[in-house]
């Protein structure tokens, strides 16, 4: 491993129960990352099975932090970013596998245009391991009319009009993948593989917005990097293999801490007004649907557990919109408690 006190990049991993594929993404660092210097530092969100004593025996000179305890993304970035030396930080997810010295790549294309693009943060193509892309980086934030989409009663509608919606989402699906060939500015890059400038982001104080324990975090970080004049950037010369992201399907836990940081994420992009409207407009989803559910033919085909997960959501919902109101901030408020979801048998 090339380091030295003042390395050219920080490499930042958060670690949880991932032992093999940390294993897979170092050893891929250090064969794919040349002509420059580097120093790796592993944050181990309180992972079982002693991970530590294995990773240092097999790789001596990575930095590694114990969290204590289950910090999640942002915070578990953050205290590796409070402790890098190096110029410029690249957050790597823990199932990422590096080829043709992409870090490389990255850093000669941040170093020559951060000044006249004014970089924030950059990405680069996410691709699964049979190569097909992943659609990481975008254009546009969540806006209110999601919502007023999601409606039953306006899908309904567009569906009577004639409107195919399956046909829609297909052709935005091919626009994204062109975008992804091509290099362009961008609104949001995705946390799993991130690049930026460590100074910048001391100064400014860009740290990682610790309300969240996991998901959107990275939608918000590229939202406040954007509102202090930075131009966020995707270089689609430059590839790597994100391997657990192209799992076919989503665990439940998964999809309500999806939804928990969500909505969490508008009210910290738009303010509390914003977001009591946005809440406003779900409320009524959720109370239409449930309508449906029971009621309506328009769910006869839909599975128990469809049934179970649109019940768990709504009861998600009603339980958390105070909580977001009343305990968190539109600013970073490092709160005592992050928004994260506990299961609950039912």
């Amino acid at each position: 491993m090339k380091t030295n006190n003042n390395p050219d990049i920080s490499i930042i991993i958060v670690h949880y129960n991932t032992l093999e594929l940390l294993q897979q993404c170092l050893d891929s660092i250090l064969l794919e990352s040349k002509n420059f210097s580097y120093e790796i530092i592993v944050v181990d969100n309180a992972s079982s099975n002693n991970p530590k004593e294995i990773i240092l025996k097999r790789y001596p000179d990575i930095v590694w932090i114990d969290a204590g305890y289950n910090s999640g993304f942002s915070r578990g970035n953050n205290m590796g970013l409070r402790h890098a030396k190096g110029e410029y930080g690249i957050l790597l997810n823990s199932d990422t596998i590096l080829e043709r010295n992409a870090l490389f790549e990255l850093l000669i294309f941040y170093k020559k245009k951060q000044e006249s693009l004014n970089l924030g943060l950059l990405g680069c193509r996410l691709v699964d391991e049979k190569k097909e892309l992943l659609i990481g980086s975008h254009i546009g934030f969540p806006r209110i009319y999601k919502a007023l989409n999601a409606n039953s009663l306006v899908v309904f509608t567009r569906k009577k009009l004639g409107q195919n919606i399956e046909k829609n989402k297909a052709k935005s699906r091919l626009l994204k993948s062109e975008f992804h060939s091509k290099n362009h500015s961008v609104d949001i890059v995705s946390g799993a593989c991130v690049f930026f400038n460590i100074e910048k982001l001391k100064k400014h104080d860009l740290y990682l917005d610790e309300d969240f324990f996991l998901y959107s975090e990275d939608v918000e970080w590229s939202h406040r990097y954007k509102k202090y004049g930075f131009k966020n950037y995707f270089l689609a010369e430059t590839e790597i293999v994100h391997k657990n992201a192209g799992s076919s399907s989503i665990k439940e836990n998964t999809s309500m801490q999806i939804n928990l940081s969500e909505w969490l994420l508008f009210m910290k992009i738009y303010g509390k007004i914003a977001f009591i409207l946005y809440a406003a407009i779900l409320s009524f989803n959720f109370l239409l649907d449930n309508f449906f559910q029971l009621k309506n033919k328009i769910f006869k085909r839909a599975s128990p557990v469809q049934y179970r997960t649109l019940n768990k959501t709504y009861k998600l919902f009603f339980k958390n919109i105070p909580i977001i109101l009343l305990s968190f901030k539109r600013k970073t408020s490092s709160a005592k408690n992050y928004l994260r979801y506990h299961s609950t048998k039912n």
